[in-house]
């Protein structure tokens, strides 16, 4: 659930993005359609977040939605596609903003630092031999990145 900076709700489920408006009532919902690269590229929703434009992030099993509030169309990134190069899974658990503007994405197999200066991609991978790996991350205080794994807090 994420309160966007325009004051409506914004509700990931297993079906699909709920848009609630406080003001209104009225309540939105965004759902996939595979005939339409327009809409969200699944409807399980992991995560919200909205970046420092305002976009509404949602990510998904099958990669990260930019969503355009006003007209409900959405931007795609998976893998395989610009921006997103390298990230080990579609499946994103995580998205957040470093204090320098950067991009941490979080998926079931690492992490990947996007930099939006150079639009190039870092990969931190879980090692499958490490007992302790990376599974989810934190962006705190807009300084700091603590990755949380199964066992252990580690600070980037």
């Amino acid at each position: 659930m994420l309160e966007s900076d325009d004051g409506k709700i914004w509700i990931g489920t297993e079906n699909g993005l709920n848009c609630l408006d406080p003001r209104t009532g009225k309540i939105k919902i965004f759902l996939h359609n595979p005939a339409d690269s327009t809409t969200l590229s699944d409807n399980w929703i992991n995560y919200l977040y909205q970046d420092r434009p305002g976009r509404i992030l949602a990510c998904t099993p099958t990669g990260v939605n930019v969503m355009n509030a006003q007209t409900g169309k959405v931007v795609q990134y998976k893998s395989s596609l610009a921006g997103l190069r390298n990230t080990p899974s579609n499946n994103i658990n995580f998205i957040g903003q470093d204090s320098r503007g950067d991009f941490w994405v979080g998926s079931d197999f690492g992490v990947v630092r996007y930099d939006t200066t150079t639009r190039e991609n870092v990969r931190y991978l879980n090692r499958p031999d490490d007992p302790v790996y990376l599974t989810t991350m934190l962006i705190m205080f807009m300084k700091m990145l603590i990755i949380k794994s199964g066992l252990a807090l580690t600070m980037v």
